[in-house]
């Protein structure tokens, strides 16, 4: 099992919880997102959306750190963190679904311009257009949340 990833990535930071209260221990790899890593063609074959965090396990990528947790719960069940009740596995479900679709999507873009604006104004720039035709489209069509359970 290997995951890529970033300290600073709060999806990473989700996936690297359920890991540890499941005490798996990956190969981690570290990806410098100041850098590029993210966008660089041997990352995309991983995942072609360029973000973290990316759980390889079994040979095989899986993307999405709500996805990744379900399936290390799906995979590996013991401990158990998802509650046995349908409803509670629902309400867990919307719970875990709202930063994905709502507050991620909200400040993604904010956030990138502020975190890497001064390391991304040092870079040439060649380098700078490089990065941003790379970087996958953000923009994508989500379910609204609220309305998963009434």
């Amino acid at each position: 099992m290997e995951l890529y990833h970033n300290n600073m990535s709060v999806c990473a930071q989700k996936v690297r919880l359920v890991l540890r209260e499941k005490e798996l221990k990956p190969v981690e790899h570290h990806l410098n997102l100041r850098a590029g890593d993210s966008t660089r063609a041997e990352y995309l074959k991983l995942n072609p959306n360029g973000v973290v965090p990316t759980l390889v396990d079994q040979d095989v990528p899986i993307i999405e750190s709500t996805v990744i947790s379900e399936y290390l719960e799906d995979t590996y069940p013991e401990p158990r963190l998802r509650p046995k009740n349908t409803l509670q596995r629902a309400a867990m479900r919307l719970w875990t679904l709202r930063p994905d679709v709502g507050l991620h999507r909200a400040c993604g873009v904010t956030s990138f311009a502020i975190a890497f604006r001064h390391q991304m104004l040092a870079l040439p720039q060649e380098e700078i257009e490089r990065q941003i035709s790379e970087k996958p489209d953000p923009v994508q069509d989500f379910p609204d949340g609220d309305r998963l359970i009434s």
